[in-house]
């Protein structure tokens, strides 16, 4: 008996690689006929860093900072006009360049496109819960030994809490 999925999460980063980690989303919705969810998540700003800018902002000028941020990032995901009718003709261009070996793209355009501001491993992972995803797509950008251990990674952190598959797409240097 074969592995199905009705349900993809993508997760963005808004990097130039992103395109070919969607490309990877796109394929498997397209073989299992799944829907896409795409979630960005603003990162919670460090305490340390909140400290440092709330010495010379006040709380109201920070939460706009925050809240500029937020409309940026889900301007990137579904441009200037949020209406499903432009979603689903930038999904179909996208099909067509993505896809073009394939005779027909039986892709729908995502239902939910999610920006969420907080942990990135614990939105994600909610977000699995909340709109029951089976499978997680996401990038994994290419570290030194360094920084894996200063910055973390996003992508082991959701392998470890994660209880649906993970498909993770390795992204290259010029991604």
């Amino acid at each position: 008996m074969g592995m199905e999925f009705k349900h993809i999460l993508f997760t963005s980063d808004l990097t130039a690689g992103a395109r070919r980690v969607f490309d990877h989303a796109v394929s498997l919705a397209d073989k299992y006929g799944a829907k896409i969810t795409i979630i960005h998540v603003v990162e919670e700003v460090p305490a340390s860093v909140k400290m440092a800018l709330g010495s010379i902002l006040d709380k109201g000028r920070l939460d706009e900072l925050r809240a500029k941020y937020k409309d940026e990032a889900l301007t990137t995901l579904v441009g200037k006009s949020r209406e499903r009718t432009i979603i689903r003709e930038g999904l179909e261009m996208f099909c067509q360049d993505a896809m073009a070996d394939q005779p027909e793209c039986r892709v729908e355009p995502p239902d939910n496109v999610i920006v969420k501001e907080g942990n990135v491993i614990d939105e994600i992972i909610d977000q699995v819960k909340t709109y029951g995803c089976d499978l997680i797509v996401m990038g994994a950008h290419r570290m030194g030994r360094i920084e894996e251990v200063v910055v973390g990674s996003v992508v082991r952190g959701v392998l470890n809490k994660a209880d649906v598959p993970v498909f993770v797409v390795p992204m290259r240097k010029e991604d």
